[in-house]
This record gives structure tokens, sequence and C-alpha cells, in this order.
């Protein structure tokens, strides 16, 4: 035959080497790529160069500020926003307007109009939502023409309406002046106007007495009164300020969502006092609700807030409950809820506790809380749930990538591994994950109209029509789309089935300490143009005796629904071929002779007479072989001669378990990783006579083609010397004189051999005593 290039390592193929032909790569480094992916909004901060990172929530927020961005739902079922809007009356000049007093500049102002009547000089800030106020801080100006108001009151209120169908609130007094006011900044430090039971819930490294939790009290509405009219009176701004952003706000809008027997679990986390939660501890039944917070955060404060009733209130069911937490992820985690109980409350106080604080001085990370109520009846206001520091965990996921649709081409591509520049401190991590397919489907979600979302279009169609709600079309997976791959534990590799057309990829940013976080640059993924749209195969027989040749069967055939086609074969062997052994067979038709070529020992080329390019056309290779390791992964690739240096791997097929594989026999093909370990001699007696001056360690890798790390160890935990080694006959094969690893010969007694296995899919330990003797 025409002698064809040496293909001297399989492993360059794989690797990517410029041999393969044009590399392309998708890449993600700008804000608005991102920002197409699926995540929780507002959680991540982004650099103009589009690195982004995990957004730091500050210990002290002025709730003011961004009081125009929250909404509620007022007495007439409108929708009122937020903001410095309300005012008994302004004065008629430039500039002059409500809203300047929470706009965060001091050189802007209000002005009541000095020609209302005292009754008017008043100014109202709606904070958009209640709020656990610590401080409320009033800046004025003292210029020509705008000084400090001289003498006022400071209200505030729940935002609790006191008549039905009426925005009719009770305020109490939360500071004001008792003389004559010459200052520029006054400060009024808040605390309860009702009971608030606090717990501490230590972690056993802090001191009592250095724990103060800040006392606070909730509020909506705050309204500054003049008490007298003073010339030129002004207010630049009021700072409402708070210990922090109670993000359980955001829960549903972030993609969580809070669960409870009613279907009402939603106006807990309204920041609403006019909506309750009320529920009765029944039947010896369990009263329950689940917080899913849509992320997981580091928290440090748990407000349970109790419900007001008019005349009267009663108690937030905070005296016979357990509180729950959990940080699992549950985007790129499977299975139940782990939670971990909090606080155990299960001791009645007696009398009516209207509102809890949990505060915890060392925070922990959380995405799940929940309540569990034992004996008591009450009605809830509001939960809240403050966090401090770094996101403690964040999960991104793309959209459907179609390299195909990013080409032009529109064909599957062959994905040669995932790259991605992360700044990773300590205690931070990236994890990436990958899934691929074919094929995109339509989904039709049915809804009645109360939002209920129903099994199927049967279910829907025999609902009443009156009752039946929306349908809403989305695009999913197909049913060719693979799970979703383990987490990369290296860059450069790719985890999923290819060639595919179609990728989708996730994120996870987690941190495990509040201070840190990562930061990600960009993420790119490498891929060359498929031979064909994908090709599998299979080996028979899948079991065999080591060291004795055994005639394989080598299936395999092509999807050639994008056109293509190959007519060479390359395989990557376990030992040389027997040459009368080999016999190829296409669309069940035996090739009287084929040009092959043994081009190392590890790997055989064959050159099929014509271009293989149709469903039919299965190709079985028939070759001799011996195997040494268990398993023996047969890997194969195909090319086409007019496409030089483009080589596409074969993919085990899934009707098969471990298609392309071969297992020694009575090894079950488990999920054991190391097998078959022999120490000999136990007792090694290095003194150069010949007799057991080397201690020969063996032992089988199984399923899986990782290089194993074998240590020697003292009894007391000292590291002696790492061994040197590689496969052998029937597996791996260490060896130990009883040096050190500065060469020294170690004293005698007792070591151990400790063997580890680390791989994508976990690791495997095996430990063994080797006696040392002279």
């Amino acid at each position: 035959m025409n002698r064809i290039a040496v293909f001297p390592l399989l492993l360059a193929l794989l690797a990517g080497s410029a041999a393969w032909g044009q590399h392309q790569a998708y890449r993600l480094d700008r804000q608005a790529q991102w920002e197409e992916w699926t995540f929780p909004p507002g959680l991540l901060q982004f650099d103009p160069d589009g690195a982004f990172t995990l957004v730091a929530f500050p210990d002290t927020v002025n709730a003011a500020l961004d009081a125009p961005e929250y909404t509620h739902i007022g007495a007439g079922n409108t929708e009122i926003q937020g903001g410095g809007r309300r005012a008994g009356s302004t004065a008629r000049a430039a500039g002059i307007a409500a809203g300047n007093i929470i706009d965060g500049d001091y050189q802007t102002f209000w002005k009541p109009d000095p020609n209302a009547p005292l009754e008017d000089w008043w100014i109202e800030v709606n904070l958009g939502r209640m709020v656990p106020l610590t401080k409320i801080r009033l800046i004025f100006p003292d210029e020509e023409g705008a000084r400090p108001l001289r003498d006022f009151r400071i209200f505030g209120t729940r935002g609790y309406r006191e008549a039905i169908g009426q925005d009719l609130f009770a305020y109490s007094v939360l500071g004001g002046t008792t003389r004559y006011n010459d200052q520029t900044v006054v400060e009024y430090e808040l605390s309860p106007w009702r009971e608030l039971t606090t717990r501490i819930l230590y972690t056993g490294a802090e001191s009592a007495t250095d724990i103060t939790p800040p006392p606070f009290q909730p509020v909506q509405y705050i309204r500054i009164r003049a008490d007298s009219k003073s010339e030129d009176a002004a207010l630049a701004e009021v700072e409402a300020y708070t210990f922090g952003e109670n993000v359980a706000l955001q829960a549903i809008r972030r993609g969580g969502q809070l669960e409870e027997q009613s279907g009402r679990g939603a106006v807990l986390i309204d920041g609403d006092q006019n909506t309750t939660w009320a529920q009765s501890v029944t039947g010896g039944r369990d009263v329950i609700w689940v917080l899913d917070l849509g992320a997981r955060y580091w928290v440090k404060n748990i407000l349970m807030l109790g419900a007001e009733k008019r005349g009267y209130a009663v108690g937030d069911m905070v005296e016979d409950h357990l509180l729950l937490g959990s940080a699992e992820e549950s985007k790129l985690e499977v299975g139940d809820i782990d939670f971990a109980v909090i606080y155990e409350f299960l001791t009645p106080l007696g009398g009516g506790r209207y509102d809890l604080q949990y505060f915890l001085p060392t925070p922990r990370a959380f995405r799940y809380l929940a309540g569990v109520y034992k004996n008591r009846n009450g009605d809830m206001s509001e939960i809240m749930v403050i966090p401090t520091g770094h996101v403690a965990g964040v999960a991104l996921e793309s959209g459907f990538i179609d390299l195909g649709e990013f080409t032009g081409d529109r064909r599957s591509k062959q994905i040669l591994g995932i790259h991605w520049d992360a700044d990773v401190p300590e205690g931070t991590h990236v994890q990436v994950r990958s899934r691929t397919g074919h094929q995109l489907t339509e989904k039709i979600d049915y809804y009645k109209k109360d939002g209920t979302l129903l099994a199927d279009k049967a279910a829907y169609e025999s609902t009443n029509k009156f009752l039946r709600g929306d349908t809403d079309t989305s695009i999913v997976a197909g049913s060719d789309w693979s799970a979703w791959s383990t987490e990369y534990l290296e860059q450069g590799i790719f985890l999923s089935p290819s060639p595919r057309r179609l990728l989708q990829l996730q994120l996870l940013l987690t941190s495990d300490r509040p201070a840190a976080a990562p930061t990600v640059r960009n993420l790119e993924v490498r891929f060359i143009d498929a031979l064909i749209r994908g090709i599998e195969g299979r080996i028979a027989p899948q079991a065999a005796a080591p060291g004795v040749p055994e005639t394989f069967t080598y299936e395999l055939w092509g999807d050639f629904t994008e056109g293509g086609g190959f007519d060479q074969l390359l395989f990557e062997t376990p030992s040389r071929i027997d040459p009368d052994s080999l016999q190829v067979w296409v669309g069940g038709g035996a090739l009287p002779a084929v040009e092959w070529e043994q081009t190392t020992a590890d790997s055989l080329l064959i050159q099929l007479p014509q271009v293989v390019e149709q469903d039919a056309d299965t190709v079985r290779v028939q070759l001799r072989v011996q195997i040494e390791q268990n398993p023996t992964l047969f890997r194969a690739f195909v090319a086409r001669t007019e496409v030089p240096d483009l080589w596409q791997e074969v993919l085990p097929t899934s009707s098969v378990p471990r298609a392309t594989q071969v297992f020694f026999p009575n090894v079950p093909k488990s999920d054991r990783l190391l097998a078959n370990l022999s120490v000999a001699p136990r007792i090694a007696t290095p003194n150069g006579d010949g007799i057991g001056d080397q201690v020969q360690i063996r032992f089988l890798v199984l399923n899986v083609e990782v290089a194993p790390e074998v240590w020697i160890y003292s009894l007391d935990g000292r590291r002696v010397r790492r061994l040197d080694g590689g496969r052998a006959a029937a597996g791996y094969l260490f060896t130990w004189s009883g040096r050190d690893d500065a060469n020294r010969l170690s004293p005698p007694g007792l070591y151990v051999c400790h063997i580890r296995l680390k791989t994508q899919f976990g690791e495997q330990q095996i430990s063994r005593t080797i006696g040392l003797a002279y």
C-alpha cells in the first residue's frame, strides 16, 4: 500500500492538535452575552470588561434610596410605587420637589409652601415595603433661601390599614426636636415599639458578652411634620437605615418560592403588613412552610413579624416551632432537600410574642428555610432574611447554544473542550457542567385561571371552559439530549457526547466564606467541524482472560443525516494484532482485501476501498489481540482521505452498557475503581542480598483510564516516599526498596502503603501495611 502518515500518539488526536484541522471557538466575554443566560437577577456584579463576580451585600443600607423600585397594593387595589412623592404642600420654585429628599443628592431639597397652613407643612416617604429600620437621619441645607427645619417630629408606621378600604395608618413618634434646631444633620436611633423576642444562634466560637443584636423597628411610611413655621424651611434628604437587604422580597423574582398547605405563602415575603398568613394546628397535623430564596446567601438575621388586627394583635407562632435550613443548590443537585435544625423552639413561653428575631453572629449559608409548627395557632405577617457579604452561591444556565447556527453551516461540531479564565480565591469555586443534543421540541403547559398548572392537554380540555387559563409554549431539549455531565475538574476536555450541534452549559459560583468570591472573566467552547453527524460502536465479546489472545469484533455505524462519510479507520489496540485475524465487512459483505498498517504498537490504521456514506453500511472489523488491563477500552476513529487530518472518535453505543470496554472474567462491572491488590513480600529486607530487597505492589484499576498515586507513610502519618511505577502485565506495578524521598534507607518497622485513585467520578483509596527489617 502507499505509506500513510504515521500517527504516533492517539492522545495527540484527542488533545486537539493543529493536525485536526481548523479550530473554532464560541467565546463568552461580554456582559450582554452573559445576561442572555438564566440566573437570579441582581446577584452578579459586572465589570466594564465583561468579567463578573458574586454581588456583596452591605451590612448598612439606606432603604430610602431604592424605595421607588418597590411597589405594593393600596386599599383601592391599585399599585402604589414607593418614594418621596407625598407632601402636604410644596413651594413653587424651580428645582423644589418632594422626590428630592430620597435622591441621594444633598444639594437638592424640598421646601413647604410658606403660605400654606402649618398642618400642611409635612412630607412623607413611602419605603415601598416594610423595613426593619435601626436609624433615621435627616439632612438639611443651610444656605441662602434654604435653612433647616427648626421644630419638627418624625412619625412612622408599618403601613397597616386601620380602616377597611382606606389607606389610613396609625403613626408612632420616632423622634423629633426638643429645642430649636440649628444642625444640618440629625439622627434618631430606633427601638421596637412592641415586644421583640431575640434568639442568638451561637456556633460555639463567639462570646455572648460581645454580641448585641441591633434594635430595630419595622417601618414602611416615614412622615416629617413641622411643629412650627420657620423662615426658608427646607429638607434635603431622608435616610432610613437598616442592617441589610431583605432578600426574601426577591425570592420569587430570583426563581424561588414559599410553599405551604394553604397556597397563600407568598404573602409572607411581600413586604406588606396588610397581607397575613394564618394557620391553625389541628388534628395533630404539623403546619409547615418552606422558603426557597432562589440562591444561597450568608444569612445573619431571620425575622418573623406578627400580624396586626384592628384593636389587638396575635402571636406569630414563634412559641412552638422548629426552624430548619439547608444550603443545597437545587439547580445542580438532585434529590430531596436535606434540612438541618437551626433552632428548636418547642417550649411555650406564654403571652403574646409578636415579633421574633433570630440573630447569627457567625453567618451561615442557606438557600432554603422552613418552619414547622406543632401546637400553636396564630397569624404572621412577614418573614425577612438578611444576608451579609458575598452571595454564597449562584447558578447560571445558558440557553441552547447552536454551534451550527454560530458557524453558519448548520452542521454538527466535534467539541474539543471547554476553557475558562477565572480568579478563584481560597475558599471559592467555579463549577462547570455541560449537556448536548441534536433536537429541540415544543412543550405546552396548560393552566387554570387561578394559575394552577395542569398535568397535560387532556386535563386542560376536561376542565370547565370558564376555569381554563392560558397556555404557555416553550422550547425544550429533545429526547436525544444527554444528562448533565459531572463537574469539570480540569479545562480543555469535554465530558458530554460529541459531535453534536446543540450545547447547553451550567456555571455554579460558590464561596465558603462571606468575604470572598470568584470572578469569571470568560468562557470558551472550542470545536472543529464534524466528519459526520455521529458515529457509534461496540466490541464483542466483552469478557476475555488477561494475556491470552482473543478474537474480537468491533462494529460501528454512522449517522449520515447531514451527509459526509469516511474511508479510514484508526483503532487503539491493547497489543499488536495477529495479521491473519484481520477481516473487514461493510454493509454485511466481507471485503476480500484491505490496506492496513500497524503504525505503532497500539494503533491500527485501515484504508477502506470506498467511502462509507449510507446508514445501512455497518462496518465490522475482526481482529485478534490480547488484553492486559481490566477494563480495556477499545477506541476507534474515522476519517476521510480527501479531508486530511480530521479524525472523529467513535462513541460507545448507549444501547449496550460500556459498549467498547472488555473486562476480565469474574470481575463485576461495578463502581469499584481499585481491585486485586497484592503486596509481596509483606516484610522487605533491603540489605542487598537479592532476596526480599524490594516490595512489589500490584493492583488493577477498573473502569477508568487514570494513573493512580502510591505513597508510603510512617505509622504516625509522616510521608516517607511517593513511589514510581506504571502499567505492567495484568495491572499496575509499583516497587519500594525501603528508601525515603531523600533516597535514605528508612528505619525498620511497620509502614503504610496508601493507594489513591482520583477521577471525574469520585475517589477511592486502599491501604496496606508493609514491614521493613534488616
